[in-house]
């Protein structure tokens, strides 16, 4: 019989509530298990995860006059959407990286990262999954 690997011990399951609100789950990042103990260095986070809490860090850093519910994917970060200025760019990435422990360089400093909520999202899962792989 092989033996169990060591990080099914461990395995994190997607709650009902999420299947149930989303039919699927998108994993962000998964941070694996130690090859000499066998215990994991971290958890799984998937992407409703990496959402609920950029949208909790917006709102409450920015004090803005939002819900969690009412910021969408395609809302737009700067100017007639979350209303966030050229200012407050330099305050979102402070926040970034104090919220998600992450480093952002000066190359992902684009429009294309910073557009909506959701590219950012998507940038923010993206940094997480490398952090875990070094």
């Amino acid at each position: 019989m092989e033996a169990e690997p060591p990080f099914q011990k461990n395995f994190v399951r997607v709650s009902e509530e999420d299947r149930k609100n989303h039919g699927h789950v998108y994993l962000a990042y998964a941070i694996h298990a130690s090859g000499s103990t066998g215990r994991l260095k971290g958890a799984m986070t998937n992407m409703n995860q990496i959402s609920r809490r950029l949208k909790e860090m917006f709102i409450s850093r920015f004090d803005l006059p939002f819900t969690k519910g009412e910021i969408e994917d395609t809302t737009s970060i700067f100017n007639s959407g979350l209303g966030l200025d050229s200012m407050s760019g330099m305050e979102l990435i402070v926040a970034l990286e104090e919220s998600f422990g992450i480093s952002i360089s000066e190359e992902d400093i684009v429009w294309e990262v910073f557009e909506t909520f959701g590219t950012l999202k998507q940038y923010v899962g993206r940094i997480l999954s490398q952090a875990d792989e070094a």
